[in-house]
């Protein structure tokens, strides 16, 4: 594959040689590869590609998964506290909604004389 594609690629197993703009991609690629601790026999640098034996490039696949299962923890925290935003937000956007059919609810309740000891609850 050509280097930018190979960076692009398996860029998460290290993410300073692969994003490092003063690299040429050529040496980014090296620099990933040495990261990885894959050996040489399992890869080889040409002019324009990087060229991988099959088993060189599961190895790599399986390293770059260990290296995405580390940021998990992280990650699960991060989108439990963008969802708890979006909720937020989404309720506010409501609110104004929510507190007008309660005003609704109110009027009806005095319009039809129903006192609170009368109202049932629902469940």
């Amino acid at each position: 594959r050509p280097f930018k594609e190979f960076l692009f690629q398996f860029k998460f197993i290290d993410l300073s040689a692969s994003e490092n703009p003063n690299l040429d991609p050529k040496e980014a690629a090296l620099r990933l590869l040495k990261s990885s601790k894959l050996p040489s026999e399992e890869y080889q640098l040409g002019k324009t590609m990087v060229f991988l034996k099959q088993t060189g490039a599961k190895e790599l696949t399986q390293i770059q998964r260990e290296c995405l299962s580390s940021w998990e923890p992280l990650v699960s925290v991060l989108e439990a506290y963008y969802a708890g935003r979006r909720h937020k937000k989404q309720l506010l956007k409501k609110t104004p909604f929510i507190i007008r059919a309660q005003a609704h609810i109110r009027r009806h309740l005095v319009d039809n004389n129903v006192s609170p000891a009368t109202v049932q609850p629902a469940f």
